[in-house]
């Protein structure tokens, strides 16, 4: 496990489990450090729609975090290189594990947390 972040190789499911765990964690820690800051930023001392106003800074910090791995993921492929990639094989799909399951999880629960949040300011909005 020389290189957790950058490696696209299969070598074994243990590692490839292992790697998935620390790059999850890792990807949790940022979006929350990326949330802290933008809550602790954009929303000073709001005492009306804190709830929306947390939620929201959490949409935003999903948004820049989605960027963040997309800038991330062009790197991975500057530096394997376009070859490297062997779409056709399934053990390519376990050395990349960890990176699908965060862009696919995180695009999914954006969309999820986007319309909880318009659900609220819809409740709110009629009352």
């Amino acid at each position: 496990m020389e290189n957790i972040f950058l490696d696209t190789n299969y070598t074994s499911f243990e590692q490839s489990i292992i790697k998935a765990v620390i790059f999850i964690a890792i990807s949790a820690l940022l979006l929350y450090l990326i949330q802290f800051i933008l809550t602790k930023l954009l929303f000073k001392k709001s005492e009306q729609r804190k709830e929306i106003n947390i939620k929201l800074a959490f949409l935003w910090s999903m948004v820049i975090y989605i960027l963040l791995f997309n800038v991330y993921w062009y790197f991975l492929v500057f530096l394997n290189g376009v070859d490297a990639f062997n779409w056709s094989t399934p053990s390519f799909y376990l050395g990349i594990l960890a990176q699908i399951l965060i862009f696919v999880g995180v695009v999914v629960y954006f969309f999820i947390k986007s319309a909880a949040l318009t659900k609220i300011i819809n409740d709110k909005s009629i009352n």
